[in-house]
């Protein structure tokens, strides 16, 4: 299989390495090489998207490629009972916790999101997030219409018809992570959505950001996943970064 389906073994091993990607060569690696895990979308960088040179380690789970049908893999998301018209609602992929090194790659070349589950009475979209950190400019964020739990975006390059909506936002640079709200305004039906961050396309910059790990996933939430722009494949990846979206209840 591709790299990302091997990169499960790569999890299982002690792999210590460290790439520089400037110059392309292997530092000293006692395992499997670490960009295993930067094919699949998943960044190793200690510091700032922008600083290539600095020494990078492998975290804890880094993810790799799984079957997208398989509930067991994929956490169910949360359609829960109606609330009251008007209540506060929201969904996370993560609850806060304190960011770490290990972020899920948001650029031209990986588009990383989340799937999310709407009550049957619908939504009123308010305000989609997530918390990293990354190079400064215009990226974008996607909403897009899903059939179920365990379907995926009709095109990995989000030229689909169940795109409904797409927001562009400024990320600061920086190497902080921070928690980045976009506000939309949109009514969703009940159902399940997704959200796909990226940089590239819909008159983004081609900047490079990170959605950080660190957090804490709630039972059931869904795993973030990267659509790899370069073969379209559909990558899960570690359940410790953080997306949310809020509004209140219709």
């Amino acid at each position: 299989m591709g790299t990302c389906a091997y990169s499960r073994g790569v999890r299982r091993g002690r792999l210590v390495g460290l790439w520089d990607r400037s110059s392309g060569r292997r530092l000293g690696v006692t395992a499997l090489v670490p960009l295993l895990y930067m094919g699949c979308g998943l960044s190793l960088d200690v510091g700032p998207p922008e600083d290539a040179g600095d020494a990078s380690v492998v975290a804890r789970d880094a993810g790799g490629a799984r079957d997208s049908g398989r509930a067991g893999d994929a956490g169910s998301p949360d359609a829960a009972s109606c609330a009251p018209a008007g209540s506060p609602v929201e969904r996370e992929s993560a609850s806060p916790g304190t960011p770490d090194t290990t972020a899920v790659t948001v650029s031209p070349a990986f588009w990383s999101g989340w799937r999310f589950g709407v009550p049957p009475c619908g939504m009123h979209l308010q305000q989609v997030g997530m918390n990293g950190d990354g190079e400064g400019g215009t990226y974008f964020v996607a909403l897009v219409a899903l059939d179920g739990p365990s379907d995926r975006p009709d095109a990995p390059d989000l030229t689909g018809a169940d795109v409904l909506r797409v927001e562009l936002f400024d990320l600061p640079g920086g190497a902080a992570p921070m928690d980045h709200v976009v506000p939309t305004d949109i009514l969703l039906d009940g159902g399940t959505y997704a959200v796909v961050f990226g940089s590239g396309a819909f008159g983004a910059d081609t900047g490079r950001a990170g959605i950080r790990g660190g957090h804490v996933r709630p039972p059931g939430s869904q795993l973030i996943f990267t659509l790899r722009q370069s073969d379209g494949e559909f990558i899960f990846q570690s359940p410790a970064h953080r997306i949310w979206v809020s509004g209140t209840a219709r």
